[in-house]
């Protein structure tokens, strides 16, 4: 389990973010190669802002939404 999230594609082009020991498809959630994601541990939130690049992705993790929390698509723990 890591407290730190990453992300992956799959051999099916599915985007995944793991966060602890969650793993959620967030590939629905991309508007124009940025998604914006609430996902929480023990009901801790952590905020995601990730944008998809040409060879992979970037992603900034905060316990503080950088954007209006409302932008943010919130997955339900597991």
């Amino acid at each position: 389990m890591n407290k730190h999230a990453s992300v992956l594609e799959d051999e099916n082009g599915r985007i995944w973010v793991c966060y602890y020991d969650q793993k959620t498809d967030i590939t629905e959630f991309f508007d124009q190669n940025v998604c914006r994601i609430s996902i929480s541990h023990d009901g801790e939130p952590v905020y995601l802002d990730i944008t998809q690049e040409e060879d992979g992705f970037s992603f900034s993790q905060s316990t503080k939404p950088e954007h209006n929390r409302k932008s943010y698509t919130i997955i339900p723990e597991n």
